[in-house]
């Protein structure tokens, strides 16, 4: 009944409301004592305040009753203290006797007083009145004209009982936990809408993805923390259908690279099990092609497991000095015959370079690549430079990062179209679905790229259709 969402945050809403209900509850019922009488000693000693004030303004005016054993008369403040008054007033005579009672009954009784109290200045206290009732009174002593001293006493009887208050606040409790009830049960519906639906949308989504179709989108609403979890669905779902279309590269690729030298090595070798070849020229012929293709298929095989290996994080990036100066004139010199035979003029611009730490024979690879690339795509008569420099990088707030070994390949090739150029790096994937009898697994910038990236560095790429492209390799230079 309580399996979604929405009904457990309505809940949990209740819960909280009642909760804090009762917390208010327990409270006002454990400060409520101390907080009435406070409240009751302010009212009496703001009353005797002002009673003792009067009374001193009107000394000389006393009225026709006599209080005490000495039949002297009392100020006419007191006499006419009104009985219906909620405060008592007393005038206390020697050994606790009461005088003048404003509610005229306790006359001629005695009142059992700490000792020593009119002593204690004008301070809230309680005690047992004549009738054993518990009292709050406040004390003042007055010095009349004729250096008499008048004792008051003003009492009152205190709040009301805990059960009787506890009683008035259990009914207004109870209305107010109604009206709480309804309210949370309402902004519980609100607020869980703005959550549960898009989370909703979101379990419908990875349904729709989980039966093939890589192209549904939920919509990014609601709070932040579902919004952000949208977003990440979002991606998700594009990483996933990126990586459908490149395995569905692949599967083309690979099985082309793989048929054709198969191809060719089933027909020479059935030629040779037939005895279609009978001259040793046309045997060496048939061997070196049969052996060609098998290297060819043997790079395709280490290609992928490499990338295989270097996203499982099973090949070790080895840490020592690396001269990128020599290291880049070995690479340009393995494959100067190549550019030889296309007459391409290769620039080096490459002896400001320094020392770092990395893999040699790791970023010996990569370089191989992007210059093997460059020369394959660049036309005949065409030119690759090779330019080297230390520099700094900025930081994607703008501020200069550690310097960086700059490493640019520049080719005047025949270019990458702009919309593919996001998806280069890719692995499996060719710019150049034709071919175009250029061999390739479309594995090669992904090896590099993930290579440069365990060295902390960053390779990026610039280019334009029909004028070439523009490599650059960054490696940080460890001081």
């Amino acid at each position: 009944m309580f399996n979604d969402i929405r009904s457990r945050l309505i809940i949990s809403y209740i819960i909280v409301i009642f909760v804090a209900l009762a917390i208010s509850f327990g409270s006002l019922i454990a400060i409520r004592q101390p907080m009435q009488d406070q409240f009751t000693y302010r009212q009496l000693t703001d009353q005797m305040t002002q009673l003792v004030k009067e009374i001193q303004e009107t000394k000389g005016n006393h009225r026709g009753h006599h209080y005490g054993y000495n039949a002297r008369q009392l100020p006419a403040t007191i006499v006419d203290f009104p009985q219906n008054n909620i405060s008592r007033l007393l005038v206390i005579a020697d050994e606790s006797i009461i005088v003048f009672d404003s509610h005229d009954r306790w006359q001629g009784r005695t009142i059992d007083l700490p000792e020593g109290a009119f002593h204690m200045g004008m301070m809230p206290k309680r005690m047992i009145d004549p009738d054993k009732h518990h009292v709050m009174y406040v004390n003042a002593t007055i010095s009349m004209n004729n250096s008499t001293d008048l004792h008051l006493l003003l009492t009152t009887n205190p709040p009301m009982d805990q059960s009787g208050f506890i009683d008035y606040l259990i009914n207004g409790f109870i209305v107010a936990g109604l009206i709480a009830f309804f309210i949370s049960v309402l902004l519980g519906l609100l607020i869980t809408r703005s959550i549960a639906n898009p989370l909703q949308g979101i379990s419908v989504g990875a349904k729709s993805v989980a039966m093939g179709n890589y192209q549904h989108q939920v919509p990014e609403v609601g709070p932040d923390e579902v919004k952000a979890l949208a977003q990440s669905f979002n991606a998700m779902t594009k990483q996933v259908r990126a990586s459908q279309i490149a395995m569905r590269d692949f599967v083309s690729n690979v099985s082309h690279d793989l048929k054709t030298p198969l191809t060719s090595i089933q027909g020479f070798s059935q030629a040779m099990l037939d005895g279609a070849v009978h001259d040793e020229a046309m045997q060496k012929k048939a061997t070196s092609i049969i052996h060609e293709e098998a290297n060819r298929m043997r790079r395709l095989v280490d290609n992928l497991l490499d990338l295989a290996n270097l996203d499982a994080g099973q090949i070790a990036i080895e840490q020592h000095a690396v001269n990128l100066t020599q290291l880049l004139t070995i690479t340009i010199d393995s494959l100067a015959l190549q550019a030889q035979d296309k007459r391409i003029n290769i620039i080096q611009e490459i002896s400001a370079l320094t020392t770092i730490t990395g893999d040699g024979d790791r970023l010996s690879q990569v370089f191989t690549n992007l210059v093997d690339n460059a020369i394959k795509y660049t036309s005949h008569d065409g030119t690759i430079k090779i330019h080297g420099e230390i520099t700094v990088r900025q930081n994607m707030n703008g501020h200069h990062s550690n310097r960086f070994a700059k490493i640019t390949i520049n080719d005047t090739g025949i270019g990458i179209p702009s919309d593919e150029l996001p998806r280069i790096f890719e692995r499996f994937y060719q710019v150049d679905k034709s071919r175009q009898g250029k061999n390739g697994t479309g594995l090669g910038l992904a090896i590099a790229q993930n290579i440069i990236t365990s060295h902390d560095g960053y390779l990026e790429v610039k280019s334009e259709l029909g004028i070439g492209s523009h490599f650059t390799v960054w490696l940080p230079v460890v001081s």
